[in-house]
């Protein structure tokens, strides 16, 4: 039989360990700049956000969550929307992949499913390139 006072601690321990998660998970997102072209309905990011970062999340209130880009190759980009095909949970990056904190699923920095219960990919967005930035259409 469960008293209070051991209630109480287990629900503390379990409490702490999620906050700890959380930490770890939210100390590796970086925010990069960003420039939004409403008219081209793009954005655009200067490759020189990924000497240092392996990924970097886009944040733009204009959007309806923020956008996970992870270079892949040499001018190579993916670009996915940072929403669970499942329930549409926001997603966090877990380095290469995207985890759902709702119901588990995890997608790959590709949007493909890695486990359920998620079955559909992420979606994503078509990423252009040039010598100094990459373009994220938006509209595509």
């Amino acid at each position: 039989m469960t008293n209070r006072r051991n209630f109480i601690k287990t629900l503390s321990c379990v409490s702490c360990l999620g906050l700890a998660t959380v930490a770890t998970m939210c100390k590796s997102f970086y925010y990069a700049p960003h420039t939004l072209n409403k008219n081209e309905k793009n954005i655009i990011i200067s490759k020189t956000e990924f000497d240092t970062h392996s990924y970097i999340i886009v944040k733009n209130n204009e959007l309806p969550a923020d956008i996970y880009v992870c270079k892949l190759a040499d001018n190579q980009y993916s670009a996915l929307l940072m929403k669970c095909s499942h329930k549409g949970c926001d997603l966090n990056p877990v380095g290469d992949t995207l985890h759902c904190p709702c119901h588990g699923s995890d997608f790959t920095n590709r949007g493909e499913v890695l486990s359920p219960p998620a079955d559909m990919p992420l979606h994503s967005f078509k990423v252009t390139t040039d010598n100094q930035q990459l373009i994220i259409h938006l509209g595509v």
